[in-house]
């Protein structure tokens, strides 16, 4: 089911982030970890400087699952309910397009692209070595490969599309371009990407955290895409949404 995104939710969620992007850019990390702890939130995997490490505690102590073994390690976003209507939507969507090779970054537990057959080749790709190596056991065959990388460095394997599904949101403006730029650094035609309406304002935050993420807005600037699906189950406004890579300068286009 679509959720609308009404007005007093974007001015509340606007706000919210407007003082999570000061709070972030005046280094406040110990005053915000202090109030999360507090309230019974896990900050440990904060402590960790490289990106395959805070990823790896996120997944090691089931940060995302919020506790529950009902919630798969990726988070309440992963869960079959919440991608009802892009599993529905996806395979139709790549046909439309034309897409032969979806390059998968930031697959995440597989959870729920398992239970779709895409019907061409599929890539995926992640930052923590133990996702990748379950992945490969449970998942793994001629048409579904899969390998650990950080798609903000690594050698990313060639595909004509790209799928960055609820991941650009848990990264810093910084690590956000420095993926689109390592994602665009090869000949691609299609991206693939979550982008979130619910917003009037993206604030930066630290590698590891959350936030929406409209791609319209500054510092990205996205245009209109030219094709998307709802995704909204959880979030109001929020789009799997497709843009040609030629029309997007922040890929090094």
């Amino acid at each position: 089911m679509t959720m609308q995104v009404t007005a007093r939710h974007l001015i509340h969620r606007t706000a919210k982030e407007v003082v999570r992007h000061a709070l972030t850019r005046l280094a406040m990390h110990r005053l915000v970890d202090s109030v999360r702890s507090a309230k019974g939130f896990s900050v440990g995997h904060f402590r960790n400087g490289t990106l395959a490490a805070r990823f790896g505690e996120i997944y090691d102590v089931g940060l995302w699952t919020g506790g529950t073994g009902d919630v798969p390690l990726s988070g309440t976003g992963s869960t079959l309910a919440a991608t009802r209507s892009v599993r529905e939507g996806l395979p139709s969507l790549l046909r439309a397009i034309g897409a032969e090779t979806l390059l998968d970054v930031g697959c995440g537990d597989l959870t729920w692209m398992s239970a779709i057959d895409l019907g061409i080749d599929y890539i995926g790709v992640d930052v923590v070595e133990s996702v990748v190596r379950r992945n490969i056991e449970m998942h793994g065959s001629a048409r579904r490969r899969f390998y650990c990388r950080d798609a903000m460095i690594g050698d990313l394997p060639d595909a004509d599309t790209v799928l960055c599904r609820e991941v650009l949101f848990h990264l810093g403006f910084a690590e956000i371009a420095a993926v689109l730029r390592n994602v665009g650094a090869k000949r691609r035609r299609w991206l693939i990407a979550t982008t979130d309406a619910s917003t009037l304002f993206n604030a930066d935050i630290r590698c590891g955290d959350y936030r929406v993420l409209n791609l319209r807005l500054a510092p990205f600037r996205f245009p209109e895409p030219d094709h998307w699906l709802d995704d909204s189950a959880q979030i109001p406004g929020r789009r799997l949404a497709v843009w040609s890579f030629d029309r997007l300068p922040a890929c090094g286009r």
